[in-house]
């Protein structure tokens, strides 16, 4: 293999590894979404804690896409797989309609900054508990016959 198609096959591996990553943060968004709109459905006083709510899902979501991306890349793949969730995010808000924000703007560009790094902490997470590592093979001596 020349030194061009390996850096094929790894930028291949490493998109492939940050799409199922986004994959499994947009389902697991969604099934947080679902149960924490009905913790908050049964609070008595539901607004004050919707925008906590819908942090904590944006950000566990980013960590178990960049775990399942850094399964396979580590913390490169977590880190792409965040700022693919970001750029969802950000094309989704593109169409929301314009009312009151809940955070000023330069504090809404860190909580922006901070999927990426989220999704690339779960890449260092999966990097250092998960298949990634190279581990060394030790090698058994091999038994005489009698």
């Amino acid at each position: 293999m020349t030194a061009s198609n390996e850096k094929a096959a790894g930028a291949g591996k490493l998109l492939r590894g940050a799409a199922r990553g986004l994959i499994w943060s947009v389902i697991v968004a969604a099934m947080l979404l679902v149960l924490f709109s009905l913790l908050c459905y049964m609070m008595p006083d539901p607004d004050k804690h919707l925008g906590t709510f819908g942090l904590a899902a944006l950000y566990i979501s980013a960590l178990v896409g960049g775990i399942s991306a850094g399964k396979r890349s580590g913390i490169v793949g977590g880190l792409v797989s965040g700022l693919l969730l970001t750029a969802v995010i950000l094309i989704g808000s593109a169409f929301k309609e314009s009312g009151a924000d809940s955070f000023s703007p330069v504090i809404a560009s860190l909580l922006y900054v901070l999927v990426p790094l989220t999704g690339g902490a779960g890449g260092l997470i999966a990097g250092f508990f998960g298949n990634n590592q190279k581990r060394k093979k030790v090698h058994a001596p091999k038994r005489k016959r009698r």
